[in-house]
């Protein structure tokens, strides 16, 4: 992602400049002859840059904005005063929007809250009204209509573009932050992740099709759909699809709309009306990211000891049990189980304090889990009493580690912040097991722990392996 601290201002103008050109060019080639742009998503860029990375709202890129808003009307071929005109009206509102915005709280622009999209809803409506009375002026002179139909069909328009292209922004903004990346597997869960779209895509095409008053809300329970299923980034991103699709049907007259009213109090109502249809989803959206957050941080506590970050008791049994029940290859190796040990903890925390103990025990920890393969189960059992269960590995190859485990700690200095060295040892026992003989993890603990209290008995800093086939000591390394 961007970074406040590696990009320099004229950097910074020169991508908010290209940016805003090349939107504002896209929303030029939308223009009817004689007529306003149909698609103008350059404001809603520019602010959505300025909020979402605020390093580049630098007073040289405010100045680049409006250059490649000139240089873009300009081509289009604009006389002065519109040019002018037309470009007061696009930076009233990016102010607007910006200041306002900035004035928020943290915790209100957060994106996982649940009233962030309505604090967004009431930025990008105070930014759409600021363009729509600076702009609405030029549109009476333009076209010759009165002021008010200006100033709806001005407002209506922009608060739209706000509300789907500033969420985009905001939403992927974060997500870069996290490096989050939308993972597709096989099976029911990548149709899970398509049904959700498949049946908005029907129901538009239901709406197309059967038309009448209430057409205009048969996407809605699909849209909610979405909005349980994906995060909020992917969601901004259906919501900017939904959007540019119904309002294309709407302009190309396939979605038939009674003109009983006049063309611009439809058109108002129309833009408005799906603006506010986004928003409820948009918002569930929103919620449902902060649940998976907190059903991530729950899982963290429950699985995870917050100490150590090794994995609880409780977690390391459930795991390994079940590893243990898959089933195996004729390749298979075997299964080790260490129970490990640090000696002499006691005297540390009566002699130095539980907060040394706390560093010794984090220490320690890290050291032995940097030895670990990826697939190694490693767990706190209490206190100062680990485990690891070791899966297709060979007895050696077990024995080898274990010792290496020793080592590592033995040779490792533990610095408190006191200043404070402190050096530890640790005692393991094991065992390994073929895969033809595993009857459970249960077993192979208590002879892991039997190994160890061998281990300790024998002057600690040691290794004990057993031999779980003939249940007897097997090797013994210090």
């Amino acid at each position: 992602m961007m970074r406040e601290r590696t990009i320099g201002p004229l950097l910074a103008a020169g991508v908010v400049g290209l940016a805003v050109f090349a939107a504002a060019m896209f929303g030029v080639l939308t223009r009817p002859f004689g007529l306003l742009a149909e698609s103008w998503p350059a404001n809603a860029l520019l602010l959505g840059l300025f909020i979402a990375f605020p390093t580049l709202a630098r007073p040289g890129s405010w100045l680049a904005a409006v250059a490649a808003y000139l240089l873009a009307d300009g081509l289009a071929g604009d006389t002065l005063l519109v040019n002018v005109w037309l470009t007061a009206a696009n930076m009233a509102g990016v102010a607007t929007g910006y200041v306002l915005y900035r004035a928020m709280g943290a915790e209100r622009r957060r994106m996982d809250q649940a009233s962030a999209m309505l604090y967004l809803f009431v930025v990008c409506a105070c930014a759409a009204g600021a363009a729509a009375l600076v702009g609405s002026g030029l549109s009476t002179m333009m076209f010759n209509r009165p002021a008010w139909a200006g100033f709806a069909v001005w407002f209506s328009t922009e608060c739209n573009r706000y509300v789907i292209l500033l969420t985009v922004c905001l939403a992927g903004q974060r997500w870069l932050g996290e490096r989050r990346r939308l993972s597709w597997t096989p099976g029911w869960r990548h149709v899970r992740h398509v049904g959700p779209l498949l049946t908005l895509a029907l129901s538009v095409g239901l709406m197309v099709l059967l038309g009448g008053p209430g057409a205009i809300a048969f996407p809605v329970p699909a849209l909610l759909w979405c909005a349980l299923a994906y995060p909020i980034f992917p969601m901004s991103l259906v919501v900017v699809a939904f959007n540019t699709a119904i309002t294309t049907l709407q302009v190309e007259g396939l979605i038939v709309i009674p003109h009983v009213y006049s063309h611009t109090l439809v058109t108002t109502s129309f833009r408005l009306g799906l603006t506010l249809m986004v928003l409820g989803p948009l918002t569930v959206s929103t919620i449902m990211e902060r649940q998976r957050q907190l059903i991530a941080q729950l899982h963290r506590a429950v699985a995870w000891d917050s100490l150590t970050s090794a994995l609880a008791r409780r977690t390391y049994l459930e795991l390994s049990e079940e590893a243990l029940l898959r089933p195996i290859s004729a390749s298979f190796k075997g299964v080790a189980v260490m129970m490990l040990d640090l000696d002499l903890f006691k005297q540390i925390n009566d002699g130095m304090g539980h907060f040394a103990g706390d560093v010794v025990l984090v220490e320690v920890t890290r050291a032995i889990a940097g030895e670990l393969r990826h697939t190694d189960l490693f767990g706190r059992m209490g206190g100062e009493e680990f485990a690891i269960t070791l899966f297709d590995i060979a007895p050696q190859d077990a024995r080898s580690l274990a010792e290496r485990l020793r080592h590592r700690v033995e040779t490792l200095e533990i610095t408190t912040d006191g200043g404070a060295a402190i050096f530890v040892t640790i005692s393991i026992g094991m065992v390994h097991a073929s895969g033809h003989g595993l009857t459970g993890l249960r077993p192979l603990l208590a002879a892991a722990d039997a190994a160890l209290y061998l281990a300790k008995a024998g002057g600690r800093n040691k290794v004990v392996m057993f031999d779980a086939e003939s249940n007897s000591e097997a090797d013994v390394c210090a």
